[in-house]
């Protein structure tokens, strides 16, 4: 019976294990029966024949000597002063029978004595001149007999020797083999049963530790980890993939702990300011219709907030769940790069940034023309909100070897050494330098943002350089490459 997959491990090996052993087992049996049964027929055919050589030496020996008429009763008289418990010995002339040798008294009933010197099986051999047959049973519950015939010689005397012997002996040794591998067969199998099954359960014994410790884990006890008994064999691999998953997860959870806090701060500030605008607009019937614009539009102004922060909340859940299409089409970065540089070119004359734009060659790139367009605004609006007036945006096209770059250099005040991989987290807003100085107001969505859509079109977005003097964003895009949605 094969083990299904409901029963336990354990049982499912120990049970596997003990049929590949019955199999092996039962197989090396009967091979070694075979062999035994094999060799314990040659050696009853050797003994045969070595009595056989022997008594024809000897009945040659009186033929030579006897004359012819007298020979046929002299070789009678000869074969009865043989005897032997076991065997019987039968001469013939030709195919007539001589006589044989007599048996002793213990040995009167035995099967060799039984065999009549007349059995059709006899003659039949010594007419083919076979050396050993097999003679039947001669009565039931008896053995067959083994035959051992030495024919005429050719040319010379017509003399035939025959030797019988009961196979008796043999059944019984193959018996008590048999008997042996049917009780040492079982008994091994039960031990090796036994004996897997406590392996089986000593090395499924981490699995168990495991189990339990992952069943006492929960949401609220992140930190604990799995045992690892032995580091180096598959149980204790396995323990520290898990470990490494459980950090991950750990992480995630962090992640999303504090991206919920986040947004939750965020929204609350532009809903704070809606409400208390409308409570303050509505506490009042007497007001005059410029209170309630100048209401309207601060609510106004708070609600676009709220939509592009939703928008960009949106935008990131789809992206951690990797369901944001991607809709690549051939375009040309430099031409995006230069619309973008285009629409933002009046948000920085408001502020007195001096805006300009290199990119001398064309860039062929096949991408999604809507991300690409976000990825490079976000990107270039960060520059203009942290670029003081007067200052000055730089931003280059070109390709270097494999690889499309776009840098986008401004004169701002720089990112603080503590910030420069954090700009890229989501809701962190960096302190810019100097310390004091007042930080411009945003979500901190823009350049985790932008970083997606780069990485998901085998890009990168990085913070090449910042200092007192100003800082450099660097877009980085494979030149000629597909975009990988599962980024």
């Amino acid at each position: 019976m094969i083990p299904g997959d409901r029963w336990p491990i354990r049982a499912r090996l120990t049970l596997w294990y003990t049929a590949v052993l019955a199999a092996v087992l039962l197989g090396l049996a009967a091979v070694s029966y075979a062999l035994l049964r094999r060799q314990v027929a040659l050696q009853t055919e050797q003994g045969l024949a070595e009595t056989a050589r022997t008594v024809l030496v000897s009945m040659r020996a009186v033929g030579a000597a006897t004359p012819p008429r007298q020979r046929a009763r002299a070789v009678a008289e000869a074969a009865s002063r043989f005897r032997y418990p076991d065997r019987r010995v039968l001469f013939y002339d030709g195919l007539r029978p001589l006589g044989g040798s007599a048996p002793p008294e213990e040995a009167a009933g035995r099967e060799p004595f039984l065999v009549s010197p007349e059995a059709p099986e006899l003659r039949a051999a010594l007419a083919a001149g076979t050396r050993d047959v097999l003679l039947p049973a001669p009565g039931p519950g008896l053995s067959p007999v083994r035959a051992h015939i030495r024919p005429p010689r050719r040319g010379g005397a017509r003399l035939a020797v025959v030797v019988l012997g009961s196979t008796r002996d043999e059944e019984e040794f193959l018996r008590d083999v048999r008997a042996y591998f049917a009780l040492f067969i079982p008994l091994s199998l039960l031990v090796a049963a036994l004996v897997g099954y406590f392996l089986a359960a000593k090395s499924l014994a981490p699995v168990d530790a495991i189990i339990r410790q992952a069943e006492r884990m929960g949401a609220a006890d992140l930190d604990a980890r799995l045992p690892v008994a032995n580091p180096r064999d598959e149980l204790g691999r396995l323990a520290r993939v898990l470990n490494s998953l459980l950090d991950r997860l750990r992480d995630a959870f962090a992640l999303q702990r504090r991206f919920m806090a986040d947004a939750a701060h965020e929204l609350r500030t532009p809903v704070a300011v809606i409400r208390g605008e409308a409570e303050v607009t509505l506490s009042r019937q007497d007001r005059a219709s410029a209170e309630y614009r100048d209401s309207l539009a601060v609510v106004a102004g708070e609600a676009q907030r709220l939509t592009g922060i939703v928008d960009d909340l949106f935008i990131l859940a789809r992206a951690d769940a990797g369901q944001v299409p991607l809709r690549p089409a051939p375009v040309y970065l430099e031409e995006l790069v230069a619309e973008t540089v285009r629409a933002l070119a009046t948000l920085a004359a408001g502020k007195g940034i001096e805006l300009k734009l290199d990119a001398p060659a064309e860039l062929p790139f096949t991408g999604d023309e809507a991300l690409l367009r976000r990825l490079l605004t976000n990107v270039l609006e960060n520059a203009v909100k942290f670029t003081p007036p007067g200052g000055r945006i730089a931003v280059i096209a070109a390709r270097r070897g494999p690889r499309y770059l776009v840098t986008v250099s401004d004169t701002g005040a720089g990112v603080l050494e503590a910030d420069r991989e954090r700009i890229f987290e989501r809701f962190h807003r960096a302190q810019t330098e100097p310390p004091g100085e007042p930080s411009e107001h945003g979500a901190g969505l823009g350049l985790p943002i932008a970083r997606w859509i780069a990485r998901a079109h085998g890009g990168e977005l990085l913070l090449a350089a910042s200092g007192p003097s100003g800082s450099s964003f660097v877009i980085e895009l494979p030149a000629g490459a597909e975009p990988d949605p599962k980024a």
